[in-house]
């Protein structure tokens, strides 16, 4: 029997997403391929757009020292969304000898044509995703226009720093004190501080 590994991911657990929803058809195509499922990783509430996930990360290094020949997938968007990424996911299992299947697409991609199709199914997901961005920024800027409209106080975004504490922080900055320091004694949270440093606010 082939040694198999098995590779789910969701980014939220809104709208019936659920990581059982990849496994158990998952354990059920691997049986009847007769395969033998020795791993399974996953990563839950992660974004595909993260090309570091802790799930994903240990498949790959698995992979690597050889503990299965063939990963599979419910769909090829749950190894990643960007289309870099994916390319460089795929490539890099291909050189140490590992298979993809992805079930819902239907594809093999150590295939000819797999290999062809994969191509065109990352420049689909990066549309995807662009068009998602969209839709958001589109969504704030509607609810950003309503709030000021209403002014019901809503705002997008960090909220401003007080001008005091702005004053205060570059004052102590300036004394070369640490921005681990300079947080402690003016409250602030470290990012924060080195964003006031970097001149922002």
């Amino acid at each position: 029997m082939i040694k198999t590994a098995s590779y789910c991911r969701i980014s939220t657990l809104l709208h019936g997403q659920s990581l059982e929803n990849q496994i158990v058809p998952i354990r059920a195509f691997a049986k009847a391929r007769d395969f033998d499922l020795a791993a399974e990783y996953q990563d839950e509430g992660i974004s595909g757009a993260k090309e570091r996930r802790p799930g994903l990360d240990q498949c790959v290094a698995d992979a690597r020292r050889g503990k299965f020949k063939v990963l599979i997938v419910m769909e090829i968007s749950r190894l990643a969304r960007d289309v870099r990424h994916l390319l460089n996911l795929l490539h890099e299992l291909e050189q140490i000898g590992v298979s993809v299947i992805s079930i819902r697409e239907g594809i093999e991609f150590q295939s000819v044509m797999g290999k062809a199709l994969v191509a065109m199914i990352g420049i689909f997901m990066s549309v995807e995703r662009d068009l998602l961005r969209e839709r958001i920024r589109t969504a704030l800027a509607t609810k950003k226009l309503a709030a000021q409209q209403t002014g019901n106080g809503w705002r997008c975004g960090r909220k401003p720093v007080d001008t005091a504490k702005v004053t205060l922080t570059r004052q102590l900055l300036a004394q070369n004190k640490s921005i681990r320091e300079v947080a402690k004694i003016v409250g602030l949270g470290k990012s924060t501080v080195e964003r006031i440093k970097k001149g922002q606010r």
